[in-house]
């Protein structure tokens, strides 16, 4: 069989990067038919049942005019972040998906991306790598034309962040961004938080002592953007290196946020 289909195996190989066994048996029940052959690749792109926690992957962030997308694509091993595929795929979806009007996990996976739906554009991309690839979260964010944004995007996806001005920040912007994922801020600033903001913090903090060695007010700012030292120059807070542009608001999304990261046991997972 090997003899018989070894130009159209090699043609097929290359063209959809899948592996040789893969190829060798769609072409046997195409019966030596390529194009059927690779609609049967394409139909069986599903990997193998997996009960390993889909925690890893990266995080990113696409940019357009005056419109954002973060989002979080998750597979099953460190090293994935680190394939040249996968890194193919975020800089594909972030590049379609900026141009749809999709807000949702749920409506960018109905979008389309090289002619198929880009959920099946991820089973794809996940059955040449042999891992469960899965978008996870899916943000749009729209800004004024009189307004910027900030991002940074940390080596490997783990962070990505997106900060909003009120007027252009030049590099300012990114250095923010880049505090903001260093620091973990919660809220812009002390003066923006409502009273059920202010009344969950206050039972956060009744209820864990090692909070308790500072008072409730320096608990509460130490979580806010303005009144965090700033992390190239520490004497001084965010507010005071802004001096006087505002930040309108930010995103931060770190890779696994909310997924119990436990890779090597069996879950009973949905």
């Amino acid at each position: 069989t090997y003899r018989m289909y070894k130009d159209l195996l090699i043609r097929l190989r290359e063209e959809t990067k899948m592996g040789i066994l893969a190829c060798k048996e769609a072409l046997e029940k195409a019966n030596g038919n390529y194009e059927h052959a690779k609609e049967i690749l394409k139909e069986g792109v599903n990997v193998t049942e997996s009960k390993r926690v889909p925690s890893k992957g990266s995080t990113f962030i696409t940019i357009h005019e005056n419109e954002a997308i973060l989002f979080e694509v998750n597979g099953e091993t460190d090293f994935l972040a680190k394939q040249e595929l996968f890194m193919k795929l975020l800089v594909d979806l972030g590049n379609t998906l900026i141009h749809t009007q999709a807000r949702s996990v749920a409506q960018a996976l109905k979008e389309t991306i090289d002619s198929v739906d880009v959920a099946t554009y991820i089973k794809h991309v996940g059955a040449q790598l042999k891992e469960n690839i899965f978008l996870r979260r899916f943000y749009r964010v729209n800004k004024e034309n009189d307004q910027s944004f900030g991002t940074y995007f940390h080596p490997g996806g783990r962070v990505s962040v997106l900060v909003i001005f009120d007027k252009k920040t030049d590099t300012l912007g990114r250095e923010i961004a880049m505090h903001i994922a260093s620091h973990e801020p919660k809220y812009v600033s002390y003066s923006s938080l409502d009273q059920e903001s202010i009344n969950y913090e206050q039972m956060l903090y009744t209820q864990d002592v090692s909070h308790q060695k500072n008072t409730f007010l320096s608990f509460v700012k130490n979580q806010c953007l303005y009144d965090q030292p700033y992390l190239k120059q520490p004497e001084k807070s965010v507010f005071e290196i802004l001096d006087g542009i505002n930040v309108i608001d930010f995103f931060r999304l770190e890779l696994g946020q909310g997924i119990e990261n436990k890779l090597n046991c069996k879950l009973d997972l949905a």
